[in-house]
């Protein structure tokens, strides 16, 4: 593929990185992995592949995949110029994603989408 997308990850008006505070916390190996995730997702863009992206609401999708203690999601939009935009990152260990993480990932979202 020739055109390749930025992945850029949220920031605060601050100019804190959650996303990156997220993937520093995690395990060497689960980073090693998030890394690789994210590289593909920068190589092949946000398109449905497998199960790991999928569609959650308005402008808001999500990547998911296995790590060490449990499963990974990382939320993003699609924004102007082939940029994909990590707005939140959990890692959940229940089948359901926390409602409060889906509304920040929304409101995230909508900030760069508008």
């Amino acid at each position: 593929m020739s055109d390749m997308f930025q992945v850029l990850l949220f920031e605060s008006p601050s100019g804190r990185s959650p996303v990156k505070d997220f993937i520093e916390a995690q395990s060497q190996r689960d980073q090693a992995r998030i890394l690789a995730e994210l590289d593909d997702l920068m190589e092949f863009g946000p398109f449905p592949r497998g199960n790991k992206i999928r569609h959650v609401r308005n402008k808001l999708w999500e990547l998911r995949f296995p790590g060490e203690r449990g499963a990974f999601r990382f939320f993003f939009c699609v924004a102007s110029g082939n940029r994909v935009v990590i707005v939140h990152a959990i890692c959940k260990k229940s089948r359901k994603t926390p409602k409060q993480d889906l509304e920040l990932a929304l409101r995230r979202a909508k900030q760069w989408v508008t």
